[in-house]
């Protein structure tokens, strides 16, 4: 090493190099293994400086520590002594060479210069940080000294002459928000013993701890890191906005922006740290800590509440090491032997809907030849486009069906004859459908689906203003409720209703050997059964024979009532994903759905 190049380290580490500087120490550090191994030398070297400066902070803290209990006193020594945890972060350090020997992803000269450029940006971070930290230590120590000893001369606190000046006891302040659940596929969750419903968007605050106990999840911090989980999984989100605890389980964080660099995983005796990259974390039912790094770089080091000592390592591209509580140590483990990781959640909602191998399913992602392609047969069935129906772009996964439908311009998509062949809804059947209500635009009942043959037929929609049965006070109903009805025989009134201006998944089940059952947004709701000159009553088809109300062949009509029906009971607003089943789909199946 030059003199040249070891005042240029040390005018960087104190922040005294220029850009020019920085550039021409950024090349010397990369070029070469060796220039690495010497630039760490230095930086260890600075530690030793760092530490006699960190001893004179802690006596001081020590001995105020002694002092008479008082609140002021309390709240700064707090932050002295945080201060002081952070003038005592590791420095990174790579691993001996003699360290790496038999390990069949050894790092090649390219790892070690692209592990010294990460070095180098990091350690003058990490270097600001220490020198920041320990000046604002000594000057808090002095203050200190003015604000905690000057009241000690009394045994009472001074008295404010003036009452409006006495102190307030001060509230709790409100938990920071720190990540959003942005995807899922199939994920169950349970806080403690009690299954809970995290739903897509849904906002976690320091401090809650969640097991994701089916399924796969994707959480993204504040600063934009995501934590992809893979059930079974148990986390708790700190009150950092970049960090995540995992207990149990398995996890890959992925730091793709600047701001998510440096994001946190706590694991069981063990913090990793990122360093730009992509990295697999598991924890098994022993409390056995593995780290795997899919790209870039990680360090893992001792947690802050571990009682192991190993030296911090950093791992490379393709390395995987286990903590070994029994000796302390990181061990290198071939990739053969880490734990296999699910990187991106492949399934959608589409793949959802198609597992479950519906008639028809209509997504809406535009139109070929004026028609909506049915997915589940492409085809057959596909929606015609009717009147002023138009395809939005705005859906709740893509594109979706607009019908802003009045007396003047009647809209509708539809099908012409029966499904899949010889479907008349005449067996067990399921349908779901995303809806979107425009606020304040009707007063009639709106149709999602609806076939109708003569006076026979079925309809799914929500009701409207002047769906209310004046003549029967007792009669629950309210707008936005969904039904679903059989023409002239019965209605099965859902007792909830929809949100206007918002997506909201609905799912009527139809089982003729038992009910009618309702599901939004994934959860089960009461459903009513309503009949002419009859009260409400338990929603089950007792005594309704199927073949008399479906027979024959049918149109089936999404976003009003067949031509002739009076009222036709357009829809307005949007309407998306629809999809027929041809049996009961059960409550996991529904509650499996990837909801936004």
């Amino acid at each position: 090493m030059t003199p040249e190049i070891e005042q240029l380290i040390h005018d960087v580490l104190h922040g005294d190099a220029s850009d020019a500087g920085r550039q021409r120490l950024s090349g010397w550090v990369t070029a070469d293994e060796a220039n690495a191994r010497a630039y760490l030398r230095v930086v260890m070297d600075e530690r030793a400086i760092r530490s006699n400066l960190e001893r004179d902070a802690a006596r001081s803290v020590e001995a105020l520590s002694d002092s008479p209990d008082d609140s002021r006193a309390g709240i700064v020594l707090a932050e002295l002594t945080k201060l002081e945890a952070e003038a005592k972060a590791p420095i990174i350090t790579l691993d001996p060479p003699a360290d790496l020997v038999g390990d069949t992803a050894s790092p090649t000269k390219h790892d070690y210069a692209e592990a010294g450029r990460y070095l180098f940006e990091h350690a003058i971070a990490d270097k600001r940080l220490v020198y920041t930290a320990v000046s604002a230590l000594a000057a808090a120590v002095i203050l200190l000294a003015a604000i905690v000893w000057l009241p000690f001369g009394s045994s009472d606190p001074p008295t404010p002459s003036d009452p409006s000046q006495l102190a307030v006891t001060p509230t709790p302040k409100q938990l920071p928000i720190v990540a959003t659940l942005t995807n899922s596929v199939d994920a169950q969750w349970r806080t403690g013993d009690k299954p809970v419903a995290v739903l897509m968007g849904t906002q976690f605050v320091a401090w809650e701890r969640y097991t994701l106990t089916h399924g796969f999840a994707e959480i993204t911090t504040r600063r934009g890191a995501t934590a992809l989980l893979q059930a079974p999984c148990t986390i708790e989100l700190t009150d950092s906005p970049n960090a995540i605890r995992l207990y149990q389980g398995k996890l890959v964080g992925k730091c793709e922006t600047p701001s998510s660099k440096g994001f946190i995983v706590h694991a069981s005796g063990m913090d990793v740290i990122d360093l730009g990259t992509e990295f697999g974390v598991a924890v098994d039912a022993a409390g056995v800590s593995t780290v795997r790094v899919m790209s870039g770089l990680v360090r893992a080091q001792p947690g802050k509440q571990s009682a192991l000592a190993f030296a911090p390592v950093v791992l490379t591209k393709g390395q995987a090491r286990r903590l070994v509580p029994e000796t302390g140590g990181l061990e290198m483990i071939a990739l053969s032997d880490a734990p296999v990781f699910s990187r991106e959640i492949k399934k959608t909602h589409a793949a959802a809907v198609l597992d479950s191998e519906p008639v028809a399913y209509w997504r809406f992602e535009g139109a070929q030849a004026g028609a909506v392609v049915n997915e589940a047969a492409p085809g057959r069935h596909d929606l015609r486009v009717v009147g002023s129906a138009t395809i939005d772009r705005q859906g709740v996964f893509g594109s979706a069906g607009r019908i802003d439908s009045n007396s003047d311009s009647l809209g509708s998509f539809q099908v012409d004859g029966p499904l899949n062949g010889g479907f008349f809804f005449e067996q067990s059947f399921s349908i779901e459908a995303w809806c979107w209500i425009r606020a304040g635009g009707h007063k009639e009942a709106m149709r999602i689906v609806s076939t109708k043959q003569g006076s026979s037929g079925i309809g799914l929609g929500v009701l409207g203003e002047k769906s209310f049965n004046a003549e029967n006070p007792d009669e629950i109903r309210k707008e936005n409720q969904p039904f679903f009805t059989l023409f002239g025989v019965a209605d099965f009134i859902g007792m909830k209703s929809i949100p206007e201006e918002r997506w909201t998944h609905l799912v009527v089940v139809v089982d003729w050997h038992k009910r009618v059952r309702m599901y939004i947004d994934g959860r089960e709701v009461q459903v009513r059964k309503f009949t002419m000159n009859q009260p409400d009553g338990d929603a089950t088809l007792n005594g309704i024979d199927p073949y008399s109300l479906a027979a024959g062949r049918q149109d089936v009509l999404i976003g009003r009532n067949p031509k002739g029906s009076d009222p036709l009971e357009p829809w307005f607003g949007k309407l998306d994903e629809i999809a027929i089943h041809d049996r009961v789909l059960t409550a996991t199946e529904i509650r499996r759905r990837p909801y936004k």
